[in-house]
């Protein structure tokens, strides 16, 4: 009922209304990360799909998206333009994907409690490198109690990513730190089709607000003048046919 109240009060102009504006520059829509990105959502099931399953390597995807804070999430114009987004000039926001490190889950978890994850070959020597990785700093609100999927926050931010890349910086030689991202480490990071939620700081960095007053009949009479209204903005026949 609440939600009701809201949607009419705003309606009959009882509270002011607000344009949200955002200061990045607009990526064109080929941008290999935007495709990457819209790309995960092509897989049927989203659960099992991991970061080697996309064409660009581990390294360049995290790198790209998770190491420089600008790019927290991206702005773009659509490829695929109908009159209605031609109408409004529309761009959209592109998040990126939320990625779980299963490697840092195991290893904090320790040997006894992940042990059939360890006994893979395959992989251990995969855990034997994150067992030296500052975990610790890299997932700090992290609580392992295996098997309890409610306590478990090993998923990757700005923060873990820049202490992972720092640290293969720091004790990397030539291509040892490209093998290691491009072989050991390709089943690391599974996908989670959830959203992260714009934290407050980016809020205040990215975004500012122009606040229309609720008193907005004189304005909209103005705009009717330059031949824009309802019927111009959502140009489908059911709006043409109301107006």
């Amino acid at each position: 009922m609440s939600n009701i109240k809201t949607f009419i009060a705003d309606i009959i102009g009882v509270k002011d209304a607000s344009v949200v504006c955002h200061r990045a520059l607009v990526n064109v829509a080929q941008n290999l990360i935007i495709e990457e990105i819209c790309g995960f959502y092509n897989y049927y099931f989203q659960e099992d799909v991991w970061l080697d399953d996309l064409s660009r390597s581990p390294k360049k995807y995290l790198q790209k998206l998770y190491r420089n804070e600008d790019y927290r999430f991206l702005v773009a114009r659509s490829f695929n333009w109908n009159e209605r987004i031609r109408r409004q000039a529309a761009v959209f926001m592109i998040f990126p994907n939320k990625l779980f490190d299963h490697f840092g889950l195991f290893v904090s978890g320790g040997r006894e409690a992940y042990s059939h994850h360890w006994e893979n070959e395959n992989i251990r020597h995969s855990f034997e490198m994150v067992e030296n990785e500052p975990l610790k700093k890299m997932y700090p609100n992290a609580v392992v109690r295996p098997f309890d999927f409610d306590s478990r926050d090993f998923y990757v931010t700005h923060r873990s990513i820049k202490f992972l890349f720092d640290y293969y910086k720091e004790n990397a030689i030539g291509e040892c730190i490209v093998n290691a991202w491009d072989n050991s480490m390709k089943k690391r990071f599974q996908f989670d089709s959830e959203l992260q939620s714009i934290d407050s700081e980016t809020m205040k960095r990215e975004f500012c607000s122009i606040v229309i007053d609720k008193k907005k009949k004189e304005i909209l009479k103005e705009l009717c003048t330059l031949g824009i209204d309802e019927s111009y903005v959502y140009p489908e026949l059911q709006y043409t046919a109301k107006r």
